[in-house]
């Protein structure tokens, strides 16, 4: 697959698919995105990917978009944020630098979910 500047990939995350991780293509085989383990960066597609396929999700062919986008990854990488699952996950990241609020669309579905789960259950137990 080819991959060009600015893209935004995903892969799956778990065995299911449920869960995908994001980032954005910065360069020839190498990804900005953010990991419980380091947080926002830069890595190989390779590492990425992590054995998962990586698919592209949205392209941004305009080059002022481009220019944009790399240029709000330098600036998060100058004072690069920690990884936190509900406050700061791999989708707020790539929202940030998309110049989108920090958001995750991810996170706000399974919380709907997780929330009429437990409506549903205390409804069936009364």
């Amino acid at each position: 697959m080819h991959y060009e500047l600015a893209d935004v990939v995903s892969r799956p995350k778990s065995a299911f698919d449920l869960i995908a991780h994001k980032g954005i293509v910065v360069g020839f085989d190498a990804v900005f995105h953010n990991t419980p383990e380091r947080g926002e960066h830069i890595s190989t597609l390779r590492e990425f990917a992590n054995g998962k396929r990586v698919s592209i999700i949205k392209r941004h062919p305009h080059p002022a978009q481009r220019h944009a986008i790399l240029r709000r990854i330098r600036q998060q990488l100058a004072a690069p944020r920690g990884h936190d699952v509900f406050g700061y996950n791999c989708e707020h990241s790539v929202s940030r630098v998309l110049g989108l609020p920090a958001q995750s669309e991810q996170l706000r579905t399974w919380l709907a979910f997780a929330a009429i789960a437990t409506l549903a259950m205390a409804a069936s137990r009364a």
